[in-house]
């Protein structure tokens, strides 16, 4: 994943000044910084949620804004700040959701059964059937690690990469 000379503004305000760096797959980086320091922006910038005003974004040497969005939903997965859902899903349904670029929304019982893994690894696999409405904060913070872990796909699947915005806040 690489940035080159990455420049993003909010109307007037400068938010992001020429960034560069490059991450590989498997590296574990941190960016710390003061509240509304970018952060936040500069992650969307990386999964392609904000096109930036100026450089560019590579994932596995293609420009992002040459993948399309199941591509690149292949080839990363996000962790938002705000963790709140439209829908009230059960627990197992939104880790599926994270499923869906690999599948299509096929939900065969492997997939229901890799979901409940990443469930597991997460901690909360008895919450599988539970509304999310009804979870507290960390509780929907792992269900959406879980989703995370299912979307990054099981061995050959391309997810590479899991970028996640504060994810101990909860």
């Amino acid at each position: 994943l690489t940035l080159e000379n990455v420049t993003l503004r909010r109307g007037k305000q400068l938010i992001i000044d020429q960034v560069s760096f490059s991450l590989d797959c498997g590296e574990i980086v941190a960016l710390i910084g003061p509240n509304g320091g970018g952060k936040s922006s500069l992650l969307k910038v990386m999964a392609g949620e904000l096109r930036p005003d100026g450089g560019s974004v590579s994932l596995d040497g293609r420009l992002m804004t040459a993948l399309g969005a199941r591509a690149l939903a292949r080839r990363r997965a996000v962790l938002p700040q705000d963790l709140a859902l439209g829908f009230d899903f059960e627990a197992l349904e939104v880790v599926l959701l994270g499923r869906y670029p690999h599948t299509g929304g096929g939900e065969s019982s492997a997939e229901r059964a890799f979901a409940m893994h990443c469930l597991a690894l997460t901690e909360c696999a008895h919450l599988a059937h539970q509304r999310t409405t009804t979870l507290s904060g960390g509780e929907r913070a792992r269900v959406q690690l879980a989703r995370v872990l299912a979307q990054l796909g099981r061995e050959g699947e391309g997810g590479r990469y899991a970028l996640l915005d504060e994810p101990a806040a909860s």
